[in-house]
């Protein structure tokens, strides 16, 4: 099931997951069918609320070493199953193939997205099997996922499917498409009287889809319009102007380690970035990326009394944490996960001035007109009244670059900011981002395991 963001692709999966209800029609299944033991769902949503679970139940601050594991890696791919010689094995390979062996003990909450988004794949897999039809459904099994981890998820998928099974991909991009989908259903949305409806474009065997004049306007490129986008950063230009560089780094760090508990992350790091560069950090999930950006930006109290100097400033000297964020501009996975629920999407960007997730205080009228501009420029002009949880992934990813940009920051930090966009929305966020840092001040630190979705200005 191919769609772009907003085609409510997640609403159908919901509804063959059995999560929720059509209002209207009906849904036929066989009578042996049951959905709470026949139906095994990967998806964003679902990582979502392990997230969820796994922190309302973090017991850390009452343990002798704050540290809670919670649930870990064999618990969460077990489930309830009970166990047999069979299982053992398939749970063996499961660890095997998808690189999750070294990960067994440890606790879901001290995961990278994408060593969770497998282990909710082993997770699947090892509860489908059984000796009547199941369903299996993958909603972006690629996203967050490095390369190395992409290839051994599809091996994994092509040799460990249960031979009983259906299995129903939903994705955004043709690309990530994996191999073998008989049939192929592309999705849209129909407005009418200004309702949004979701509809099967086209559907059938793939080789007849593809062929099709709805799937070739699918895969044609957008048509980004960065005319209000100008207007706003030669504002934030000028405004530059006005203040003097002295060519200080923006960020200095001498051998500097972080770790959890035993497990050491980084080890006598030393690194500069200097007020002209743009920054692609890159490695594998796991490696440290998350964990280097929450020592810099403020949100982990592990880079207090090392070398690391922000801004011409050793971190730790007096400074305030708002102080420190008040140069940052973050998107992330992390900042997504805690926005997902109660806000609007114009709260949500002006949030952005206060360096808060949510909205406390009243903005002001002068910054409530910057947030409607930056969104307008982002191709979201009609969304400032609308709830943040309603809106699109891809439109809540640009709410977020919004949110990021209305301070004018020193550095915009994307950490894995364009996982689960199709391709039009990642074409807004690169040509957006590359033009930001082409005509103002703001250098780029951009945090991504995909090297075909770079900024050209890194």
């Amino acid at each position: 099931v191919l769609g772009a963001d907003g085609s409510r692709r997640t609403i159908l999966a919901r509804l063959l997951a059995g999560v929720v209800r059509a209002p209207r029609g009906s849904i036929a299944r066989t009578s042996v069918f049951e959905y709470g033991r026949d139906v095994h769902w990967v998806s964003f949503e679902e990582q979502q609320r392990l997230w969820e679970r796994e922190n309302r139940h973090d017991i850390s601050e009452f343990e002798p070493r704050a540290m809670d594991v919670g649930t870990t890696v064999e618990t969460l791919i077990r489930g309830v199953r009970a166990r047999d010689a069979h299982d053992e094995g398939l749970f063996d390979e499961l660890l095997s193939r998808l690189s999750l062996a070294t990960l067994r003990d440890r606790g879901c909450r001290y995961l990278s997205s994408g060593q969770i988004r497998r282990a909710l794949i082993a997770r699947a897999f090892y509860a489908a099997r059984g000796d009547h039809c199941q369903l299996l459904l993958l909603d972006d099994p690629l996203a967050s996922i490095d390369r190395q981890s992409q290839a051994l998820i599809r091996a994994s998928i092509s040799a460990l499917r249960p031979g009983n099974s259906v299995l129903v991909e939903l994705c955004r991009r043709p690309q990530d498409r994996l191999a073998g989908a008989s049939h192929l259903a592309l999705m849209g949305i129909h407005e009418r009287d200004g309702v949004r409806r979701m509809q099967v474009l086209a559907s059938g065997p793939a080789a007849i889809v593809e062929s099709c004049q709805a799937y070739r306007e699918f895969c044609a490129p957008s048509r980004f319009r960065p005319d209000m986008l100008d207007s706003l950063l030669a504002e934030q230009a000028r405004k530059e102007a006005l203040i003097p560089s002295d060519g200080t780094p923006l960020l200095h760090l001498r051998d500097v380690s972080a770790s959890y508990g035993e497990n050491r992350v980084l080890s006598s790091l030393n690194w500069e970035m200097r007020p002209q560069d743009n920054v692609l950090l890159a490695g594998p999930n796991g490696c440290g990326k998350s964990t280097l950006l929450a020592l810099i930006d403020g949100d982990s109290h592990k880079g207090y009394g090392q070398d690391l100097w922000l801004f011409g400033r050793r971190k730790g000297s007096g400074e305030t944490l708002w102080e420190t964020k008040r140069y940052f501009g973050v998107v992330s996975n992390e900042l997504h996960n805690r926005y997902l629920k109660g806000w609007r999407a114009g709260e949500v960007v002006l949030s952005g001035f206060f360096d808060s997730e949510g909205l406390y205080t009243e903005a002001g009228s002068s910054q409530v007109a910057l947030a409607r501009r930056w969104l307008g420029a982002l191709c979201l002009p009609e969304l400032f009244d609308r709830p943040y949880a309603g809106l699109s992934f891809g439109q809540q990813r640009l709410g977020l670059l919004a949110r990021a940009m209305v301070k004018s920051p020193r550095i915009l930090v994307l950490d894995e900011a364009c996982v689960g966009l199709d391709n039009e929305h990642r074409e807004i966020v690169l040509r957006s981002v590359d033009r930001v840092v082409e005509r103002t001040r703001t250098r780029l630190l951009f945090v991504s395991h995909s090297f075909d979705e770079l900024p050209s200005s890194i």
